[in-house]
């Protein structure tokens, strides 16, 4: 039975490294901006990787766009608390419409986890990129050579605003990340 699907497709019960590069990446934009008042989380599935970014305090509110109905009533449960603290928010909803959710240039952080196919990843990413704040975080998980759609993707990207490579970031659960230039 796998014990973690957040970390799939390259979880190993000897590694550390699906979990630490995913709070690396939080404590890397947290040591930047001191205090996230929103983060989108894209492809929520059953919360584990929402379980984590919950853990920081300095993290305000999460919003979670999950289109899975069965998933999206385990996340209602799993994090009630949080919902009713308003600090935690679960969207239904596809990426392609739940984005109208958001003002553009209004989030600190986009962490893209969803469909890894090259349209999907791709779209979220040009989607999304308008609903953060200058200086904000531009981010997602899966840029390896398991996933070829979401390097693709998050390249292409890269070229079409004018980044550099120099400026995607990768740690070592392959989670990426750009700053929004200001």
């Amino acid at each position: 039975m796998m014990k973690s699907i957040r970390f799939f497709p390259v979880w190993s019960e000897t590694s550390i490294d699906q979990t630490v590069g995913f709070l690396e990446l939080i404590n890397y934009v947290l040591s930047i901006q001191s205090s996230v008042e929103s983060w989108i989380e894209i492809g929520s599935y059953i919360g584990e990787s929402s379980t984590l970014v919950v853990g920081f305090p300095q993290i305000k509110r999460i919003s979670c766009i999950e289109l899975n109905k069965e998933y999206c009533d385990l996340l209602q449960k799993k994090f009630m608390k949080e919902i009713i603290a308003s600090r935690y928010k679960i969207i239904n909803e596809s990426s392609d419409t739940a984005h109208s959710h958001f003002i553009d240039n209004s989030i600190d952080v986009v962490y893209i986890d969803s469909n890894h196919s090259y349209d999907f990843v791709y779209n979220d990413i040009t989607q999304y990129y308008k609903k953060i704040k200058p200086g904000g975080f531009l981010t997602g998980h899966d840029y390896n050579n398991a996933w070829p759609g979401v390097k693709q993707a998050v390249n292409i990207f890269l070229e079409a605003q004018d980044y550099n490579i120099t400026d995607l970031i990768i740690f070592r659960d392959s989670s990426w990340l750009i700053r929004k230039k200001q």
